[in-house]
């Protein structure tokens, strides 16, 4: 559910589809790099759409309104990115923010909170406002099953006036690496060979026996492939 407070008026939308996604692009010569420990980090983005409620259409109150679906239900979409890391230039390697892991793992996100130099690099827009959100809570609860809890608040100031928002969703956690354009190393590789290359990184960086996977080619022309692996059980 999603609550926002705007001037003296207060709204909840349903939820109509959410997910956390952690992706990382495959470097070339990802052989020779220590992903674990600097050389990349996963990429955490949260995807969300709510729905809004005919009532909340029935004059200009509500101005967040970004899309419709197939049934033609308004709808807000928002976009999460958790920025939890930054690159150190005088070490050449990419290094934490908090507590989050570089490559976090469903379980090792759970319970972590971010702390305030995540939560300043971290963005969400809202439609209708021309500035970003002040975030001042992104928190992850407890798991239940394959998802887990997320919690996020905030802010969101400009000529529109004053608008503060919170929801807590219980969400799927897909990790995504993916193969792009002609890297000069993967020239000569065959779309399955690609595909093998992705697991093969992945197996570097976590129990790959743990995790499903589908394979998805994204350009058949340039090879742009894409593994998304998800957890099989949380408490295997």
């Amino acid at each position: 559910m999603l609550k926002i407070q705007y001037q003296d008026k207060s709204f909840e939308l349903p939820l109509s589809k959410a997910n956390l996604l952690g992706s990382f692009s495959l470097d070339e010569d990802w052989q020779q790099m220590d992903y674990k420990h600097g050389d990349s980090a996963l990429n955490l983005c949260m995807l969300l759409s709510y729905r809004v409620p005919t009532s909340y259409l029935t004059n200009n109150d509500f101005i967040w309104v970004d899309a419709v679906d197939q049934e033609e239900t308004a709808l807000i979409n928002l976009e999460l990115e958790i920025n939890h890391t930054d690159f150190d230039l005088d070490n050449k390697k990419t290094r934490v923010l908090g507590e989050i892991l570089l490559f976090p793992s469903l379980t090792d996100l759970q319970n972590q909170q971010a702390n305030q130099s995540i939560l300043q690099d971290s963005t969400l827009w809202f439609p209708a406002y021309a500035n970003p959100t002040q975030l001042n809570k992104i928190n992850f609860g407890k798991i239940i099953g394959n998802q887990i809890e997320v919690t996020c608040s905030g802010d969101c100031v400009d000529i529109n006036g004053k608008m503060s928002f919170t929801f807590t969703e219980q969400v799927d956690f897909v990790i995504s690496s993916e193969i792009e354009g002609y890297p000069e190393n993967f020239q000569d590789f065959t779309i399955q060979d690609r595909f093998a290359e992705i697991k093969n990184c992945f197996a570097t960086i976590y129990n790959i026996d743990k995790y499903t996977f589908e394979e998805r080619v994204k350009n058949e022309l340039t090879k742009n492939v894409c593994v998304d692996f998800k957890l099989k059980d949380s408490n295997s």
